[in-house]
């Protein structure tokens, strides 16, 4: 992916989401997220850090093949709650503690995870922006 975190997520877009934000240099995805998953697709992964709490605000997005992007669906479908919160249609969950936001526009998977998402209106900001960022 040829964007860069700041083309993903501008500084300005993160300072609107929350002005605590700085980016994490050499921001490392934990196994088995779904930003880990983007980043072995070849995609892009970008991490947050809230500058007080020391809490984390990840956002991926990967262009994937078409029949990749149909199994990840069925997957979320299966596995997580349909939501209407952002621009394109998509899925949010919970668990411990940490919100998860998932949306698909054409071959793009955007994601988002935070423990400052206890909503999906919490991550669409920030999945809205990802996603306009890619078109």
């Amino acid at each position: 992916m040829t964007l860069s975190c700041d083309q993903l997520i501008s500084r300005q877009a993160m300072y609107d989401f929350n002005p605590n934000f700085g980016e994490q240099a050499g921001f490392t995805p934990k196994a088995g997220t779904p930003a880990a998953t983007a980043q072995a697709n070849k995609g892009l992964v970008c991490g947050w850090m809230n500058q007080t709490s020391r809490e984390t605000v990840e956002v991926s997005a990967a262009n994937l093949p078409p029949a990749q992007i149909a199994a990840m669906k069925a997957k979320l479908n299966a596995s997580s709650t349909p939501v209407s919160a952002f621009a394109t249609p998509g899925y949010f969950t919970v668990s411990g503690g940490i919100g998860q936001a998932e949306t698909f526009d054409g071959t793009f998977w955007v994601t988002a995870r935070s423990a400052f998402f206890s909503e999906p209106g919490d991550a669409a900001q920030l999945i809205d922006t990802a996603v306009k960022s890619l078109g």
